[in-house]
């Protein structure tokens, strides 16, 4: 009798332990689920393909491979406003999301590669490294959000109905900014620069009511300017960047080994978008001339030169909006780039 208790103990036993085992794995196993807020995009897009498809495939696979954690991010275009990312991320309605920072006012320190004139977008990729520690820091302490990487938009340029690469050209040019900073610059290169919505252009274009706008050709090819605009003028109108960011609270949670994954994938990702756009801006280039019938403009490098000397006020203006760390952006800027603002 005593005997068989035994065998019905160990038997038991037995059978707990490989429960215990088989929770412990399912466990282990867990997905975890990150829901993503997405911005506005043109489809077919750099922005498009790597917000919507590379990076969060690259994310799963990566994660997955590396630390053996599932993941599954699930992606949402049009869930908030362009502007309001940021903000579903940090109060958790979502998990995760892109944010531009040029729709936002309390971003201009992070909106600092879209300084015009001074920022070819040839040295954006030497000044990424260097900045990413800082706007990490930015994002944590002044919104409490975790920032994973930083991407790129394709260069920015002015589509006009007339030629407009000379400031003659410029003098009294009724176009579309898009940033308070190059509306500046460009009032005082002799434009008339005027502030409008994204949707109004093509309409405002068509009847006369502006002149030109600044986009990139992406932009641009996708909201068909070129039919009403016939002039693509290469002045050095800045990028235009946007952050991956991620909800403390989500981002706490995970485990180390994933978190330092998920921001290298990111990290990485982002400047890989810069590479894109620029292999973007050479193709679609090709296209306005081809099959839009466009006419690409450079002004002339004296004129470059001299739209850079009208920058020094303004980047005191940008200092003074930008807050505390502008001066360590500037910095960056000037030990890169040789400048002395």
């Amino acid at each position: 009798m005593m005997l068989k208790r035994f065998r019905w103990t160990g038997i038991v036993l037995h059978i707990g332990l490989m429960l215990a085992c088989i929770l412990s794995a399912d466990a282990s196993a867990e997905v975890i689920k990150l829901q993503m807020a997405l911005g506005p995009h043109v489809p077919g897009s750099v922005y498009q393909l790597y917000q919507e498809k590379i990076i969060p495939q690259r994310i799963v696979e990566t994660v997955k491979g590396v630390t053996g954690q599932e993941l599954e991010v699930i992606t949402h275009t049009g869930l908030v406003n362009a502007a309001d990312v940021l903000d579903a991320v940090r109060d958790g309605r979502v998990d995760m999301g892109v944010q531009g920072a040029m729709y936002r006012g309390d971003m201009t320190l992070l909106n600092a590669l879209a300084f015009p004139a001074i920022l070819p977008f040839e040295v954006c990729p030497r000044l990424h490294l260097k900045l990413e520690p800082l706007y990490q820091e930015v994002l944590r302490d002044q919104f409490q959000v975790e920032m994973l990487g930083m991407g790129y938009w394709p260069r920015q340029l002015l589509i006009s109905k007339r030629p407009a690469a000379t400031f003659a050209d410029l003098k009294g040019l009724k176009f579309r900014t898009h940033s308070y900073d190059l509306l500046q610059l460009m009032l005082k290169a002799g434009g008339a620069p005027v502030q409008m919505s994204y949707g109004e252009v093509y309409l405002a274009l068509q009847r006369g009511a502006i002149d030109g706008a600044v986009s990139s050709l992406s932009g641009i090819a996708g909201q068909k300017w070129y039919e009403v605009a016939k002039h693509v003028d290469w002045w050095p109108m800045g990028t235009v960047t946007y952050f991956f960011v991620m909800n403390k609270k989500t981002w706490d949670k995970l485990p180390e080994d994933v978190q330092r994954v998920l921001r290298d994938v990111v990290s990485k990702a982002g400047l890989e978008t810069w590479v894109a756009s620029d292999v973007e801006d050479k193709k679609t280039k090709e296209i306005y001339t081809t099959q839009y019938g466009c006419t690409h403009h450079y002004p002339p490098e004296d004129e470059i030169r001299q739209l850079k000397e009208f920058v020094g006020p303004i980047i005191d203006d940008w200092k003074k909006r930008a807050g505390n760390r502008a001066e360590e952006v500037i910095t960056i800027f000037n030990n890169e780039l040789g400048t002395n603002y």
